[in-house]
């Protein structure tokens, strides 16, 4: 796995790990995961920005679900995505799930205070299930479309 994929699994993993616990998600949650998605739309993901990424992912994780990290029969629900799966889904599939990320990226570093961020941990999430259909992604991606998501100006 490369750093690119290591990081969207690692985020992947921390959007399900929100997922109930919506109520703890912070500024700080909001801006580690826009920052780490707008960092992958520049291209610009070092080695070190790699371990400042996971570290505050799974800083986040721990604090959202802190027994999950201590668990001795993981159920896997906030587990990091198995980037592998991307190739088991199927092209066309694969080929929406790249889309939405590629525009949930762009998203994150143009979007400035107008960006919908329950949206974008929406799509973050679909790109982490193995098991929705094509139509689910072209739904997300119209829904990117359509709540401005994406800044008209870039």
């Amino acid at each position: 796995m490369n750093n690119e994929e290591k990081l969207v699994s690692a985020l992947i993993g921390l959007v399900r790990a929100m997922e109930g616990n919506e109520n703890l998600v912070t500024n700080d949650t909001d801006r580690l995961i826009l920052d780490a998605l707008a960092t992958l739309y520049d291209g610009s993901l070092s080695e070190r920005s790699l371990e400042y990424f996971i570290s505050g992912i799974r800083r986040e994780k721990n604090r959202l679900c802190p027994a999950c990290s201590l668990c001795t029969m993981p159920c896997g629900r906030t587990s990091d995505y198995d980037m592998s799966n991307l190739k088991k889904n199927g092209e066309e599939i694969r080929e929406k799930k790249l889309e939405v990320l590629s525009k949930i990226e762009k998203a994150a570093k143009y979007g400035g205070k107008e960006i919908n961020n329950k949206l974008l941990y929406k799509a973050l999430y679909y790109i982490g299930l193995d098991d929705s259909s094509l139509l689910s992604y072209t739904l997300i991606l119209n829904d990117l479309d359509n709540q401005n998501a994406i800044p008209i100006f870039t």
